[in-house]
């Protein structure tokens, strides 16, 4: 349990617990910035919650800022009933038409919240059979969906201007993942129909919580990951751990190899949100998580694949990706496997183009890391 909240940091997270329990917070200390709070909080998309914790003190943010840090709550608020909204016609949508779905992530977790508008959802997240990706891709742009990415990950993206993103899985984890993926391979075999709708689907507690681990693990190792999935992690335990068979959590995380890793992020969430004590490896992952801000950072992406890959071992994984992944982007590969070195060089020369400031940044991140060599 955080006993000083004297740090920005911490009197955040101060903030964030009491949102979580309805508690009313101490007053902000003295050696505390609001501006650096509300920055820190928009940093990890939870804002929005510590705004609640927020209005129950007497000394708040001066006007501009308190003014701003409403518009982000209700800006939240609208969100969510949108999204929900969307969601639920999505689940009529693929049901009528006999096409079963599986909700992931975000849509599930704002569930365990005490608003659900306090889980702020970037995409909706939803599984499906990958026989069934080109009749969902009908549906969807038939209903006023702009399909953007189709086949070219293990995942389909499609907008609904201005604020409606989904995400239709082909399989819960990418390639990438290897033995992680081969638990997810039939994503369905880890759930159950819902009552009253045989087309939609539910993971049991123990899965949905070894899922959330995985899937943090994943952006975890990648580039880091923010305070709103160690939030996650407290609301689920709390909610389901009088419940569900320990036993069958512990067997699934060590089916994936993360036992460690859960125990570690376990560790930082009952720190943060719980009464438990912190270790120096809770204390050395929590520097980490802040400096993460919501989905991690490039620079820590490239730190971390430098210290598996090397630098120029990481340099060729970025710039000369496989022939299963160039497939996905470049479909013209199936039929012209001889194409791939053609594909590589207008990938790298679009990627230069396109995402000019994203490349250098890693390119600098690399050669900035061999000087230190």
């Amino acid at each position: 349990m955080i006993s000083d909240i004297r740090t920005n940091e911490h009197y955040l997270l101060h903030l964030l617990s009491c949102a979580l329990e309805d508690a009313r917070p101490q007053e902000k200390p003295d050696e505390v910035s609001w501006e650096e709070v509300f920055r820190q909080a928009d940093r990890h998309s939870v804002a929005n919650t510590a705004c609640y914790a927020v209005e129950k003190l007497s000394g708040k943010p001066d006007a501009k800022l308190w003014k701003q840090w409403k518009e982000v709550r209700n800006k939240a608020v609208v969100k969510d009933v949108t999204l929900t909204t969307e969601l639920k016609r999505i689940y009529s949508l693929l049901s009528e038409n006999g096409i079963r779905c599986l909700p992931i992530k975000g849509s599930r977790l704002k569930e365990l919240y005490p608003r659900t508008d306090m889980r702020l959802m970037a995409d909706l997240d939803i599984l499906i059979d990958e026989e069934n990706a080109l009749r969902v891709r009908e549906l969807l742009t038939t209903d006023g969906f702009v399909c953007e990415h189709f086949g070219t990950s293990h995942h389909d993206i499609y907008k609904k201007y201005p604020i409606i993103n989904v995400e239709i899985h082909r399989s819960l984890m990418p390639e990438q993942m290897e033995g992680i993926r081969d638990y997810y391979e039939d994503g369905f075999s880890h759930a159950n129909p819902v009552p009253g709708n045989v087309y939609v689907y539910e993971m049991a507690a123990e899965e949905f919580y070894a899922y959330h681990i995985a899937h943090l693990y994943k952006h975890y190792e990648a580039s880091g990951s923010g305070i709103r999935s160690f939030m996650d992690i407290y609301l689920i335990r709390k909610r389901y751990r009088e419940s569900w068979d320990e036993g069958k959590v512990t067997e699934i995380l060590a089916e994936l190899g993360l036992t460690d890793f859960e125990r570690e992020m376990r560790e930082v969430a009952d720190y943060w949100f719980g009464e438990a004590e912190a270790s120096e490896k809770c204390l050395e992952n929590e520097r980490y998580i802040l400096a993460s801000g919501t989905y991690g950072t490039i620079k820590h992406s490239v730190e971390r694949q430098i210290a598996k890959k090397g630098r120029w071992g990481y340099f060729w994984s970025r710039a000369f990706l496989p022939y299963d992944q160039m497939v996905r982007i470049f479909p013209v590969l199936k039929t012209l496997p001889v194409l791939l070195p053609v594909c590589w060089v207008w990938r790298l020369v679009a990627a230069l183009i396109f995402k000019h400031d994203k490349v250098m940044y890693q390119l600098k991140a690399v050669f900035k890391k061999s000087e230190q060599d």
